[in-house]
């Protein structure tokens, strides 16, 4: 029995740790501002800035579209609790897509906003299950919701 409790906890720490490999910091040499962020996702990446002591949290999000809409805004975050965070005055960027990278589509949709401490904390203890830009929703799967969840925990603790 003492053999499959640790094995389970071995599991659980290499999980946590390969999680956090892939968090990516930066240190600004001229304003020794850190950046840290989640390298290598696609569709949602959380972003911390600590400058002077005070940390400043960004989301990133993108998808696609089959139609160009410019000027638009609002984003939408449903989380797996079903509640939701609503910016409704975040402009949506759109570009042409340049490759396949995202899937189907001919138009890529991004955002990029500040969100609270708050937020990132309800994020992750809920992870982002579905978001809209504009009218593009993006689905988000269970097992891409755990990762971001584990991910972004990472970068919560990181300082």
């Amino acid at each position: 029995m003492n053999r499959i409790l640790i094995l389970i906890i071995s599991l659980i720490s290499i999980k946590g740790f390969t999680q956090c490999q892939n968090v990516a910091v930066k240190k600004d040499d001229m304003t020794d501002e850190l950046r840290f962020s989640i390298s290598g996702l696609n569709h949602i990446n959380l972003l911390k800035f600590i400058e002077k002591g005070e940390t400043t949290y960004y989301l990133k999000l993108s998808t696609t579209g089959n139609t160009a809409n410019v000027s638009e805004k609002g984003v939408i975050l449903l989380l797996s609790d079903n509640s939701k965070i609503v910016k409704p005055n975040i402009e949506i960027d759109v570009e042409v897509e340049m490759g396949h990278y995202y899937g189907n589509g001919d138009y890529e949709y991004s955002a990029f906003f500040r969100i609270s401490e708050l937020e990132v904390k309800q994020i992750i203890e809920n992870p982002i299950k579905k978001f809209r830009l504009f009218i593009y929703d993006k689905d988000i799967s269970d097992e891409k919701r755990t990762f971001y969840s584990e991910t972004m925990k990472c970068i919560m603790t990181k300082s």
